[in-house]
């Protein structure tokens, strides 16, 4: 689970999240983007990694939790704002 690994240092609502992965041996940023009714981006950075073997594991990480998101999210009707 996300906050199993994330402590948040700064977030915008709607648009930004910033934070120490793992008690700060890491950050990540995340981005999120409106592309119009329906449909949404999500930019994800993960810095400060120590070797090949983290950047592999991040990577499987967020590759997983960014599909189950998709997953849910595609079973969600649209919403729209006004």
């Amino acid at each position: 689970m996300l906050s199993d690994h994330l402590e948040v240092t700064t977030a915008t609502k709607d648009k930004a999240v910033r934070g120490k992965w793992e008690g700060g041996k890491s950050r990540m940023d995340a981005n999120f983007y409106s592309k119009g009714e329906g449909k949404s981006q999500i930019s994800i950075s993960h810095t400060k990694l120590t070797d090949k073997a983290d950047v592999a594991s991040v990577k499987e990480y967020w590759a997983s939790a960014l599909e189950k998101m998709k997953t849910l999210l595609e079973k969600q009707p649209a919403k729209t704002s006004r």
